[in-house]
């Protein structure tokens, strides 16, 4: 049976703590405009927590909140094969998604497929890693 690409609540990084120990504590891998950082932990429940944010460059709650589901939506579409290798290697990740692209002379023009390469980019790179790991 195939799975569907969802993103569900339980799947979400929440709380100030939980991305600041993945941020000050993980490994970062950069694919412009697109940073992700992660830890791998094999002693938790096997899947993957994925929070998602925007730097302040970008100015205006507005436009970083729009960035930020731009973000969920790439992850939603290309993370598929990231989770589906997780479940396999039985292993744990908390990880986050951050925009760190300055500001283009009109924030309100970034677009979904400004995100959607490093996103997919930054998910290779993740999957490899878990794979060297297990």
């Amino acid at each position: 049976m195939k799975r569907r690409a969802t993103l569900r609540k339980a799947d979400i990084l929440r709380g100030y703590r939980s991305f600041t120990g993945v941020i000050t504590g993980g490994t970062s891998y950069v694919a412009r405009p697109v940073r992700l950082f992660f830890v791998i932990d094999s002693t938790a429940r096997p899947g993957i927590t994925m929070g998602f944010t925007a730097a302040r460059t970008i100015r205006g709650a507005v436009r970083r909140n729009r960035v930020k589901r731009l973000l969920r939506e790439a992850y939603r579409i290309q993370g598929l094969n990231v989770r589906e290798q997780m479940d396999h290697a039985g292993t744990s990740v908390r990880a986050v998604l951050m925009y760190v692209g300055s500001s283009p002379e009109h924030p309100g023009q970034i677009r979904f497929h400004d995100v959607e390469r490093p996103v997919g980019q930054l998910l290779g790179r993740l999957a490899a890693a878990i794979k060297g790991t297990a």
